[in-house]
């Protein structure tokens, strides 16, 4: 390789020039001339693609703080797993139910002082896009491998509810068990039922129950089988280990099977047909995170394979339709129970449905 200034003319009387063999090595640069790059250079310099680009930011943030539902060993286990794959991010966790996340994001966000990057909108979406909290991250999502049509707005839950009923082994037999939602009403289980009082499989399953009017009429006629209305999934589950009620309706399947206390009479009921709702509303990353791309690159993470995989893995919550492959779709397979995915409408208006059934039951809307 020349040195900057121009090269001597050569003699006329000089031989021309022989033409280098292929294997004579490139000749060292001059003095003061730069070397040229290394393929190893050129790749730390330049990241392979924008997911690279993104942790090469994220990783000057340093942390993503994440508020949501799950409780610290089983985020533990997400974080712990993210951290693996992308080392030198760390995380603040704060655990909580939607409605104690809910006022504590809004306040951050309209004071301005935001501490959060990674949330669940969830059934509080709406209050949340009114603050502008949430961020569209469409294209993200798509190149974690979640099509447009499964979004909502740029945002996605890759977490599936199975909502069923089940029942203390102790004090049923199973063939005595209900096989339909209209078994329930039988004499026979009157003062024997605990019911979940925010009503979620009569929500979701309004549409394939008859429509609204037949769930209300429905529920008028549970209402005379005295049921003992219970408030919250952990305590309707608690009570009917403890013997309090031999069947309760409103549980999950993934606390039946996944979190299920060993020798505890506690099963599921398997019932001819049980419901989910189309995932709705979904994670974001706050509009003002103070760690924007840790944030978009644990939700990138999070729906994509590796995450969903766990979420399956840990939180039983993986797709159940038929032939996903996942545990809960396993579950309903071989129990031969049909699930019915409601349109996104009846999450969209839950607080709606909700009320009116509530009222059915001569109760106040929560």
């Amino acid at each position: 390789m020349a040195a900057c200034a121009a090269p001597a003319a050569p003699s006329p009387t000089a031989a021309p020039a022989q033409k280098a063999a292929p294997t004579t090595a490139p000749a060292a640069p001059a003095s003061g001339a730069a070397a040229p790059p290394t393929a190893a250079a050129v790749a730390a310099a330049k990241p392979a693609n924008a997911v690279d680009q993104l942790y090469e930011s994220a990783k000057k943030e340093g942390k993503v703080v994440w508020w949501d539902q799950h409780e610290l060993p089983i985020a533990q286990k997400f974080m712990d797993a993210f951290k693996k794959s992308y080392p030198g991010i760390e995380f603040e966790y704060l655990e909580g139910n939607l409605d104690e996340l809910r006022p504590k994001a809004i306040a951050e966000t309209r004071a301005g002082r935001v501490s959060l990057d990674f949330i669940d909108t969830g059934q509080s979406y709406n209050a949340y896009k009114d603050v502008n909290l949430v961020s569209n991250n469409s294209e993200l999502l798509v190149s974690a491998g979640v099509p447009v049509e499964q979004q909502y707005e740029g945002t996605y839950s890759p977490e599936w509810t199975v909502y069923l009923a089940s029942y203390n082994p102790n004090m049923v037999k199973p063939e005595e068990l209900p096989k339909t939602w209209d078994d329930f009403l039988d004499p026979k289980w009157k003062g024997k039922l605990g019911l979940e009082a925010r009503l979620r499989p009569f929500v979701y399953g309004t549409p394939f129950l008859g429509g609204e009017e037949k769930v209300v009429e429905y529920l008028k006629k549970l209402k005379e089988q005295n049921p003992r209305l219970v408030t919250g999934n952990t305590a309707t589950d608690t009570l009917l280990v403890a013997g309090e009620y031999p069947i309760a309706i409103g549980t999950y399947l993934h606390n039946l099977v996944k979190f299920k206390p060993k020798n505890q009479p506690w099963d599921f009921i398997p019932l001819q047909e049980v419901y989910t709702t189309q995932p709705g509303p979904g994670y974001t990353v706050h509009a003002q995170a103070p760690h924007p791309n840790a944030g978009r690159l644990f939700l990138h993470w999070f729906v994509g394979p590796e995450g969903v995989e766990l979420m399956d893995k840990e939180r039983f919550k993986g797709k159940p339709l038929p032939g996903s492959g996942t545990g809960p779709a396993k579950i309903l397979e071989d129990n031969k129970m049909t699930l019915k995915v409601s349109p996104l409408e009846y999450e969209l208006n839950y607080k709606k449905y909700e009320a009116k059934y509530l009222e059915a039951l001569g109760l106040p809307a929560s």
